[in-house]
């Protein structure tokens, strides 16, 4: 494995965890709106789900190209 494709492994991961952090607050934000009696369709509880999905989805896409990525350089 080549310096730059090491790089280019360890900025995907990065990715990975800075996504990962975001779907973790987004999902304790959720969490709390729940428990503090926010009903499912008020707006804040609906731009809080909005924005964990939109995260969630940014991290199946980047899990793909980061798994696809390391795979390729094991070859």
């Amino acid at each position: 494995m080549t310096r730059i494709q090491r790089k280019k492994l360890i900025e995907g991961a990065t990715k990975l965890l800075i996504v990962g952090q975001k779907i973790e607050y987004e999902r304790k934000l959720l969490k709390s709106l729940v428990a503090n009696g926010v009903q499912y369709n008020a707006p804040e509880m609906l731009e809080a789900l909005q924005r964990f999905e939109k995260y969630s989805y940014e991290w199946k896409q980047l899990e793909v190209e980061h798994l696809t990525l390391r795979d390729s350089l094991q070859k």
